[in-house]
């Protein structure tokens, strides 16, 4: 008959096969990398709201002056004109608005991986020498 395998030594051994500290270092190093990512989106998002309010304010303006009644019939084509040519402009900024705020944003993005990639590698270098000199 087979014997039961006593699991409690095991268990009570369990907090001494890891580093507890160098798992406590990377969950805040990904904590830390969580609120600069967090940061960044939100100042992109609020970003990308402002150039979106400042497109509609000046779309609401050349719509005021496409509907204002004119004398002339004829006049009603050249402010059609106008008012397309106005908004051109008002979504070729608001593009380049919004391609200078993506580009910011994925810059800062790589900048904090790359932080974030180096402080791991160098805590589990650290951990590894520390390993090896317990070993030795």
């Amino acid at each position: 008959m087979a014997t039961q395998t006593d699991f409690t030594k095991f268990f009570a051994d369990m907090p001494n096969m890891f580093d507890t500290k160098a798992f406590g270092d990377s969950l805040k190093t990904f904590a830390d990398m969580n609120e600069k990512m967090t940061g960044i989106a939100v100042d992109t998002a609020a970003k990308t709201t402002d150039i979106m309010t400042s497109s509609a304010q000046e779309t609401f303006g050349n719509m005021r002056k496409l509907t204002a009644v004119r004398t002339n019939p004829a006049d009603y084509g050249p402010a059609m004109t106008d008012f397309a040519q106005a908004q051109m402009q008002v979504a070729q900024k608001a593009s380049e608005a919004f391609s200078q705020v993506a580009q910011s944003a994925g810059g800062q993005f790589t900048d904090v991986t790359a932080k974030a990639g180096e402080t791991t590698t160098k805590k589990a270098a650290s951990t590894a020498k520390t390993a090896a000199a317990k070993a030795a």
